[in-house]
């Protein structure tokens, strides 16, 4: 396994370089990129006008079946002109929210690239002491074997120069397999493409660390959680409007055209309304609920 994955090793880069790479190749960030694109076209959806209507009836005489008379409507049904107003309001502040949960969960999946770009530095700071203190330890057994030889030192001695020598094996080869565990985990965060990180130091902050009130401040202005929170208490406002206004009536505007079996036409207009009084029931008191509980 250590050898088949070495040789996917791609050049070092830094922090910044990797968690931009990882970015742009994260499958859990490209998946919810397409979620977030099908919500917003679903509820782009929600304010579109009902489909228009075509019916024919056919229509004789019960005692002539010769005459005959027919009926063609074609109509188009329609809410009250302020629901679509309100409707893309909603439309608007839905999206706003679906962005910053995109947001948020982006802020979640680089925050897990950069802990394992940290943990990796720790690492391989221990990696290069482990390596000087394993050089070291061979070089010394090496020397106290040659003593052995030529009687110049005891088995005891020699014997410990060993363990040290064991030791420091083992602590190095632990040390390869965490960091062939975290660059595995790095490679899987970018879907699949392995990354060789080799950073030893930790990077400097850019700016002085925050007071409390100032860290407090900044949080509360950009905080895609908060910013999320937020977009869901406009959304479910907006949706109280909505519900309000989807009591108001509906209408309904056509043509009609009676051919009867004489050459006679009939051609004239339809016009309906609609009285919401059961579809919207509890509707407004729902959304207030929700809007409460936001």
């Amino acid at each position: 396994t250590f050898f088949l994955y070495a040789g996917m090793r791609a050049q070092s880069i830094g922090i910044d370089e990797v968690l931009h790479r990882i970015e742009a190749n994260n499958k859990e960030l490209q998946a919810n990129a397409q979620l977030i694109t099908s919500q917003k076209l679903e509820n782009k959806s929600e304010n579109n006008l009902p489909d228009p209507t075509l019916s024919y009836a056919h229509l004789w005489g019960s005692e002539d079946k010769s005459e005959t008379i027919g009926e063609l409507v074609v109509s188009q049904s329609f809410d009250f002109p302020s629901v679509y107003v309100r409707k893309h309001k909603l439309t608007k502040a839905k999206s706003a929210g679906l962005d910053r949960q995109g947001m948020a969960f982006r802020q979640q999946i680089l925050l897990q690239v950069k802990e394992v770009c940290l943990d990796l530095v720790l690492l391989n700071q221990q990696k290069n002491l482990l390596d000087t203190r394993l050089r070291n330890a061979e070089q010394l057994s090496a020397f106290y074997a040659t003593r052995l030889e030529k009687g110049n030192a005891n088995i005891l001695e020699t014997n410990k120069i060993d363990l040290e020598l064991l030791n420091a094996r083992t602590e190095a080869r632990m040390n390869e397999t965490s960091r062939i565990a975290k660059l595995q985990e790095l490679a899987t965060l970018n879907g699949g493409i392995a990354i060789e990180f080799t950073d030893t130091v930790y990077a400097l902050p850019d700016k002085d660390v925050l007071s409390f009130d100032e860290l407090r401040t900044e949080a509360m202005q950009s905080d895609p959680q908060l910013q999320t929170l937020r977009s869901d208490q406009t959304t479910a406002l907006r949706q109280v409007s909505v519900n309000k206004a989807k009591g108001l009536p509906g209408f309904e505007l056509g043509y009609r055209m009676n051919p009867a079996s004489g050459g006679e036409r009939f051609n004239g207009f339809l016009v309906g309304i609609t009285i919401p009084l059961f579809s919207n029931r509890n509707n407004v008191k729902q959304a207030k609920a929700q809007a409460r509980y936001t």
